[in-house]
């Protein structure tokens, strides 16, 4: 039997995770940081890109990570046109233009369209404060898109009507 060093350990235990919420999805439990610990995953080298150069599976790899990127930000758009209360919807908006400025900053950079300003890649590059900040960010709006589908539910028990703008 072999070995685990500690990468292949850390991508064992995020390919699992990755697992856990890509199966909550379907309840609708999580799926924001569900896709992010799937980007995290694949970042990471699960596919086996750490261990082997080859430029194919880098651009799969990059077209991944960036469709990771594009349905994590349509969701927290889409999200927040389902919140009723405005500042929920307002900082559920922030958080995506938080991430959207991020990844195209960061994508600019590395293709030479801006100049380089060490802005990391969320969930993706190295830096330990800005990926304590994303993961807050990504909470905070779960945290309003929850409560405000608890206040959705509620309504349609008590039998309250919403009022629509």
């Amino acid at each position: 039997m072999k070995k685990l060093d500690a990468r292949t350990l850390i991508e064992l235990i995020l390919l699992v995770v990755a697992i856990i919420f890509w199966g909550l999805r379907k309840a609708n439990i999580l799926y924001i940081p569900g896709l992010a610990a799937i980007a995290l995953a694949i970042a990471m080298g699960l596919l086996g890109m750490g261990y082997i150069a080859n430029k194919q599976k880098t651009r799969k790899l990059a077209g991944v990570l960036l469709l990771a990127y594009v349905l994590l930000i349509a969701r927290l758009i889409y999200q927040s046109t389902r919140i009723s209360d405005p500042f929920g919807s307002y900082l559920v908006m922030g958080v995506m233009a938080m991430l959207l400025f991020h990844v195209v900053e960061n994508i600019c950079m590395v293709i030479g369209l801006l100049p380089v300003t060490g802005i990391p890649l969320p969930f993706v590059s190295y830096g330990g404060s800005n990926m304590l900040t994303n993961m807050m960010a990504i909470g905070l709006a779960e945290n309003v898109i929850m409560r405000s589908r608890m206040k959705e539910s509620h309504r349609r028990v008590v039998g309250v009507r919403t009022r629509t703008l």
